[in-house]
């Protein structure tokens, strides 16, 4: 939806207007989504909560710098391990959000260090490892690791960044829509 909408929705709604607003989306989507959330956050002032899913780069290095500045705009990034998508475009362009890394084993990297990228990451070539599909599996996987007692991608982000645990950074039930899409 565009600001324009949003402001629209706001205004009908009754009450206050939109105080924060939770943008996600799947590729071209997550990039669209970057752009709207800088938008609300930084010319609407409106607390924003992005997740992006496959997402490509979107903006310069200044940018992203400025949706990191911004105290209204939280991203997390969801990376599949070896999606293609996510490494493009590359000359001049930047990342938004803290990044996590997932794959089809349960594992979860939480703003992996250049050492985890080196031995963990596969090469991103993969077309196959950008779709929905591998995307809702390779969540699943967490989820199953995560119920063995494995720490959760939440208490992750709260241990490396210091940050409050985020529920809505994986978009809620993941078993539900692994149902759906099965």
């Amino acid at each position: 939806a565009s600001p324009s909408k949003l402001t629209e929705a706001s205004e009908m709604a009754p009450g206050e207007p939109f105080t924060e607003v939770w943008v996600c989306g799947h590729s071209l989507g997550g990039a669209l989504g970057t752009l709207l959330a800088y938008e609300l956050a930084v010319m609407k002032s409106t607390r924003v909560f992005l997740t992006t899913y496959g997402s490509p780069r979107v903006g310069n290095s200044r940018f992203a710098s400025a949706c990191s500045a911004s105290l209204l705009l939280d991203g997390v990034r969801c990376v599949c391990d070896g999606d293609i998508v996510t490494g493009v475009p590359s000359a001049g362009f930047k990342h938004v959000g803290r990044e996590v890394v997932v794959d089809r084993f349960g594992n979860a990297i939480v703003e992996p260090s250049f050492i985890e990228r080196l031995f963990k990451n596969s090469s991103k070539t993969q077309v196959k490892s950008h779709l929905s599909g591998s995307y809702l599996a390779a969540l699943a996987a967490v989820r199953q690791a995560e119920r063995r007692g494995a720490m959760s991608v939440a208490e992750g982000l709260v241990a490396a960044m210091g940050i409050q645990p985020m529920a809505w950074a994986f978009g809620g039930n993941i078993d539900e829509q692994v149902r759906l899409a099965n």
